[in-house]
């Protein structure tokens, strides 16, 4: 019983977070209605609802970023790209000066 309380309170913190954001800095007009959201559990819940969605999804497209960089940096240490292997093979003639052999 104690677990779903606190499990509970833990959903609802993103909730509560932006309406005491919204009720700390109303829009204009509005200072009543926020002052009514900020203590409706109906709309601590939508809030959460919306926090959690937003948190689930930085997650995944940083999972899914971190997930793709690390694919490619496989494939980069698999398989070197053909200029890579070009840059290794090169031997720069006497004639040629510092300047070219850099550049």
């Amino acid at each position: 019983m104690k677990i779903l309380s606190v499990l509970w309170k833990i959903f609802l913190l993103p909730g509560k977070f932006i309406l005491w954001d919204r009720y700390m800095h109303p829009p204009k007009g509005k200072i009543f209605q926020t002052g009514r959201q900020r203590r409706s559990l109906f709309h601590q819940i939508l809030f959460s609802l919306f926090g959690w969605w937003v948190i689930i999804a930085l997650l995944a497209e940083t999972l899914a970023g971190l997930a793709a960089d690390s694919k490619q940096e496989v494939q980069r240490r698999v398989t070197p790209n053909s200029q890579t292997q070009q840059s290794q093979n090169v031997t720069p003639s006497p004639s040629t000066s510092v300047r070219q052999q850099v550049f």
